[in-house]
Order: structure tokens, then C-alpha cells, then sequence
């Protein structure tokens, strides 16, 4: 699998303009498992995560002031905005740009309030994002700032409780399906996996301890609330995601994501 060529062609863009701006980015959002996930697999083929074209970046910015002229500039480089779309929504070759702030001037208490419409972002954990960002090479001559999966998992879990979108739970399992696979490494066999947890699961339960490593325990009380939506294996909501994520354990797919999801919350720790 390859990233489609205007996708490529606005991340490029977009790095370039960062660093010509000296400004500093991470990629965030559904791009980072396709990225970091389904196009590492050997042969091609991906794991079915699902087809992405939106791209979301924060940003660091000293003020709204800063934001503004970032704005404009890239309206004056092709970058157009819609009136029916949110004030940090940007496209470009018709691909979505999310383009999120983060400073001392813009946040109040951990919250983002978005100046047209009153509309409050959660932005727990993002200093995290800025602090464990990595470099990845996703072509011969692009290298690009992301977050690492186990914070894309707990930003994507932040996300969920915020507006319980199903495209947000699916990217959620999809990641705890699919973390150090054997194609990528031995992990999964290490003697630090407890040795009664199926192979099946030892990605969720891994994804959860190098979480634990990067957050603090105040952040990790601040996706708690997760773990207590997930108890019925019959719910027809869990049963959809299940569908779409676990097609090959039909018999039980909602018990599966239940034990993938406690499995999650062992490996972070969390034993209440």
C-alpha cells in the first residue's frame, strides 16, 4: 500500500512550509497508524485500516495573532477554508487539513476555545505529543514529525469521549489489534508480557505499558471514564466495530474488544 500522491504531495508541502516558517508541528490523528502500521507491512497489502485522506496537525504557536497570519498564509500558498466546515479545517489538492494551535496564550486550563464559535477542544496530554514526537520517513526524501502509537491511542481515546464517533473506536481497536506484530518484531514474546495473555492480545497489553512511560498518572486518570463504556459483548454498537476490526473471530467479536480493551488497561496499569 502507498499513500495516495496528492496526499504526498500536501504533506510535502505542508513540511516544507513548517520548517521554512520554523515552525513546530506533529502530525496527530488517523494518518499516524496508516503511517506507522499499515504502510510498514512487508508485503504491501496493510492490516484494513481505514482509508484516511484528512491530515491533522498541531501546531505551536506564540498567540491567536500567530494563528491568524499562519492562516492566511496558506490561503495566499492554494489553501481555501468552507464556511460550513470547523475554523481549523483547511483543504488543499481537496485533501482536509486540520490545523490545531497549542501555546501558553491559546490554552486555558488544558482547553481550547475556539474564538468564532465558543467551541472547547480537550488538549490534555499535548505537551506529551510535542515532547516524544519522532522523525519518520515515509519516502525517499520526506521526513515527517508524528506522535508514536501509543500516544496517538491515548489522543484517539481523549477524542472518543469527547464526541463517541464509531470512526474514532475503530481506529482505537485497530491499534490495539495491530501493535508489534511479529512482522515488525519479537515483543509480543518478550518474558515482560505476562505469559497468560494470548498472543492475540499482547499488542493491547504492550501498547498500554510504553503508554504508562510517556503519560503521567494525572493523564492516565483522564481516559478512566473509557474503560467503563465497554461491558456488553451483545451491545449492537460494539458488535459494528467488532465487524469491521475482527472479521475472523465472528463467534465472539464483542468479547474480544472487551478483552482487548481490559487487556489495554493491565498493561497500563490500571487495576480498579
Amino acid at each position: 500500500m502507498k499513500l495516495d500522491p496528492t496526499l504526498t504531495e500536501s504533506i510535502e508541502f505542508l513540511n516544507t512550509f513548517f520548517q521554512t516558517k520554523k515552525i513546530h508541528y506533529v502530525l496527530v490523528g488517523a494518518m499516524v497508524p496508516l503511517i506507522l502500521i499499515e504502510l510498514k507491512d512487508n508485503e504491501g497489502m496493510g492490516f484494513g485500516m481505514r482509508e484516511t485522506k484528512d491530515l491533522d496537525y498541531i501546531i505551536k504557536v506564540e498567540d491567536w495573532q500567530k494563528y491568524k497570519k499562519i492562516k492566511k498564509e496558506l490561503i495566499q500558498h492554494g489553501f481555501s477554508q468552507k464556511k460550513t466546515e470547523p475554523e481549523h479545517r483547511f483543504f488543499f489538492n481537496d485533501i482536509p487539513v486540520d490545523l490545531i494551535p497549542y501555546g501558553k496564550n491559546i490554552l486555558d486550563h488544558n482547553q481550547l476555545i475556539w474564538p468564532q464559535t465558543g467551541k472547547v477542544m480537550n488538549m490534555q496530554g499535548i505537551k506529551s505529543l510535542f515532547k516524544y514526537a519522532r522523525k519518520v520517513k515515509i519516502s525517499e526524501n520526506l521526513i515527517i514529525n508524528m506522535i508514536p502509537l501509543p500516544l496517538s491511542i491515548y489522543n484517539k481515546i481523549l477524542t472518543y469521549l469527547d464526541r463517541k464517533f464509531p470512526r474514532d473506536l475503530e481506529d482505537i481497536m485497530y491499534m490495539l489489534i495491530h501493535y508489534e506484530e511479529i512482522q515488525f518484531s519479537e515483543r509480543r514474546y518478550q518474558k515482560d508480557v505476562p505469559i497468560r495473555i494470548n498472543y492475540e492480545l499482547r499488542g493491547a497489553y504492550l501498547i498500554g505499558s510504553d503508554l504508562r512511560i510517556l503519560i503521567s498518572e494525572h493523564e492516565i486518570t483522564k481516559i478512566e471514564p473509557f474503560f467503563d463504556l465497554f461491558h456488553d459483548p451483545y451491545d449492537a454498537f460494539l458488535e459494528k466495530v467488532a465487524q469491521r476490526q475482527l472479521s475472523d473471530h465472528s463467534d465472539k467479536e464483542g468479547n474480544n474488544i472487551i478483552d482487548l480493551i481490559k487487556t489495554f488497561k493491565q498493561g497500563l496499569g490500571i487495576h480498579s
